[in-house]
């Protein structure tokens, strides 16, 4: 039986299940829910924080970037994993949609496990006060690197400003 964590209300907001079942298959690029909150609380059968850096630096290695949902305290944010600046280890790029100074330094805290030092939080749009939608916003944020990604959407462009041609070739994706 697969594990579940939930941002939020359990009852109504998402787990790493549906998170990884919108955008698990779409996106080569993409870690699997889990992954984070698994390595940074280490149960006895889930990847510890060495194997999850491994497999980040192999799919940096193979696209340039990897795509990690990170959960919390009971709160979702995605992390875009790219080469540090100095090029000899990982830097990640977090989009929360609800940044707060506790959940910043325990984000901080779990990526210092993995060995990742370079760190950058930013808000690219944000939940309403007291919502439960940040399962919602980081399933948007890989969507997002996506299409950027995938040349779909450019440089500068907004998500609202993306041709319907984009859209169409995501939606059109059999794995989506």
């Amino acid at each position: 039986m697969r594990r579940e964590v939930t941002g939020g209300n359990i009852l109504c907001c998402l787990s790493n299940v549906d998170i990884d079942r919108v955008v698990g298959k779409f996106n080569a690029r993409y870690i699997e829910a889990i992954a984070f909150f698994d390595a940074r609380t280490a149960p006895p059968d889930s990847p510890t924080p060495r194997q999850l850096r491994k497999r980040l630096e192999q799919v940096v290695g193979k696209f340039g970037r990897a795509v990690l949902p990170v959960h919390i305290r009971h709160h979702w944010t995605a992390a875009i994993i790219i080469p540090s600046t100095s090029g000899d280890n990982l830097a990640a790029l977090v989009v929360d949609s609800a940044p707060s100074l506790l959940t910043a330094m325990d984000i901080r805290k779990g990526f210092g496990l993995l060995g990742i030092t370079e760190i950058d939080i930013g808000c690219h749009g944000r939940q309403p006060y007291g919502s439960d939608e940040c399962g919602l916003f980081t399933i948007l944020t890989v969507l997002r690197d996506q299409v950027h990604f995938d040349g779909i959407m450019h440089e500068g462009q907004t998500t609202a400003e993306m041709s319907l041609a984009g859209w169409r070739k995501i939606m059109a994706d059999p794995a989506f």
